[in-house]
């Protein structure tokens, strides 16, 4: 089955189709998704029959994020966690529309089941409009990972604030993870890198980070590699699975940065996207920035250095 091997950048193999190299600039490694164009904005709701919005979050065919294709909701609703839930456009929209966007809720049967009709491979960043892992969405969870299991060509890309809760909502066959799943954690600053110590702790295929909106100087070089941390004494063992009484963190393969969006949104400096893209070089780690806040404006998909950065973990056999 298709899986994550290693450290690198995708540029060919069954992604290709999806991405197309940039013409200006001179470095062949960096291809844009050709989905960034004409795409309805995740903020446009879509219309009932009678002219009335279904909610902001029953939508799904398209979406406005630069590093996916689909989003699928198949709840929507949200409590706060942290500082980046302050500013969340879930919230902002939500409550433009009339909805109340504390009270989590279950989307309409073909939004929840939309995922069946795609039938071409795709990104699917899953429940942009809550968190999958959200308590209150536990008995839908079950069915949701039905519809996963039903599309392995679907590749969903599952981020959650909430990892303390992710080993107790896997499905049972869940084993090392499924082929077409990929696990992130949200780390807005430093004060909640321990997420990513709970995401390291669960099997997963493919584990990402996603430092959007990024409202701090972050320092993640430690857990991007592959280590090992005794329990007691020091470990033999270098790079590999260990065996001996040490605890084993696999590493984070891709990691998404950007500024916060919205009116009122706190600024990020272009250093802290330095920093994670230098740390990310350092590791081999596929560095993805999506936006940035460059003082005239909110800017996607800005040069950082006189680059894009538009890179995706690579896919294939698992070693």
């Amino acid at each position: 089955m298709d899986n994550f091997t290693g450290r690198g950048f995708i540029n060919r193999g069954r992604l290709n189709s999806f991405f197309e190299p940039l013409s200006n600039v001179g470095f062949a490694g960096v291809f844009v998704p050709r989905f960034f164009r004409l795409r309805r904005s995740d903020n446009t709701p879509e219309m009932g029959r009678d002219g009335r919005g279904k909610g902001v979050g029953e939508m799904g065919e398209t979406t406005g994020i630069q590093w996916t294709e689909h989003s699928w909701n198949p709840w929507q609703g949200c409590t706060p966690v942290s500082e980046a839930c302050s500013a969340c456009y879930m919230f902002r929209d939500k409550k433009r529309y009339g909805q109340d966007p504390s009270v989590v809720i279950r989307s309409s049967f073909g939004t929840f089941s939309a995922p069946v009709k795609w039938k071409k491979p795709a990104y699917v960043f899953t429940c942009s409009w809550s968190d999958f892992f959200h308590r209150e969405a536990d008995a839908w969870r079950s069915e949701a990972w039905d519809i996963i299991r039903q599309t392995p060509h679907l590749t969903y890309q599952i981020l959650t604030k909430r990892p303390e809760r992710i080993f107790k909502c896997l499905p049972v066959d869940w084993k090392r993870g499924w082929a077409n799943v990929w696990l992130g954690v949200t780390v807005e600053s430093q004060k909640y890198i321990n997420r990513i110590d709970w995401l390291q702790s669960v099997e997963a295929r493919l584990r990402f980070v996603s430092c959007e909106p990024l409202l701090s100087d972050l320092f993640i070089s430690r857990y991007l590699k592959p280590r090992c941390e005794p329990s007691i004494g020091m470990c033999p063992h270098g790079s590999e699975r260990c065996s001996c009484m040490s605890t084993w963190y696999p590493g984070i393969d891709w990691v998404i940065a950007g500024s916060e969006s919205g009116p009122k949104r706190r600024p990020s400096q272009l250093n802290w996207f330095r920093r994670l893209r230098d740390a990310c070089q350092a590791a081999d780690v596929p560095f993805f920035l999506k936006q940035a806040d460059l003082g005239s404006g909110l800017v996607k998909m800005p040069e950082l250095d006189g680059k894009v950065w538009a890179e995706m973990p690579v896919v294939g056999e698992r070693t």
